[in-house]
């Protein structure tokens, strides 16, 4: 049976337009919002922690020790219930699960697993593999360990997601087969899908 591997935000789940939460914190701990997205990947999605205990080492990492650990936090969780299924997302995946295993993958924090949980997809998928539990990015090589998990070889999984890097260039070369979600027609040089509900 076929093995597909999704991404989770902004392939299969978004969040709802809001307040931008990074510019926020960024402002706050007087860093560029490019350095804050760098310390939530070497920490928020890492390490399964707390909205608080994140807050913390943020201050910590940036010696900004007048910074409001109750303000960080409040921001951090400022996502929390904006996340919502695209409008096929539903659908796609009940048609998929019939006929093969599907897997997710995902680059996200504590709050991004509850949110997941809260989405009520997650009886689609045979396994769900966060960074924050398993300690380590897409990037580092969380699709390796996860293959590992799954007892499979690369050449047998298909990974769609609609990062460039994340979800198609690092998966291509691991030696899996990759599908990039492309909803804008922003990269039509690579195999592309611009909807979930083209897959087959």
């Amino acid at each position: 049976m076929e093995k597909l591997v999704f991404d989770l935000w902004g392939t299969l789940a978004y969040l709802k337009p809001g307040e931008d939460f990074g510019i926020a914190i960024a402002k706050e701990l007087e860093i560029k919002k490019e350095d804050y997205h760098n310390l939530v990947k070497q920490f928020w999605f890492k390490k399964d922690i707390s909205a608080e205990e994140f807050a913390r080492i943020l201050i910590e990492q940036t010696g900004k020790r007048h910074g409001s650990a109750d303000y960080l936090t409040r921001q951090i969780l400022s996502p929390y219930g904006r996340q919502a299924l695209f409008p096929e997302t539903r659908n796609a995946l009940d048609r998929l699960a019939k006929a093969k295993e599907l897997f997710l993958v995902s680059d996200t924090s504590s709050l991004g697993k509850k949110m997941f949980y809260e989405l009520g997809i997650s009886d689609f998928f045979k396994g769900v593999y966060f960074s924050c539990k398993e300690g380590l990015t897409k990037e580092e090589g969380l699709y390796y360990k996860v293959f590992d998990i799954m007892r499979v070889q690369p050449k047998d999984v298909v990974i769609i997601g609609d990062s460039l890097r994340s979800d198609y260039e690092i998966p291509l070369s691991l030696g899996s087969n990759a599908l990039l979600l492309d909803r804008n027609g922003s990269f039509p040089e690579v195999k592309r899908i611009s909807s979930l509900e083209d897959l087959k």
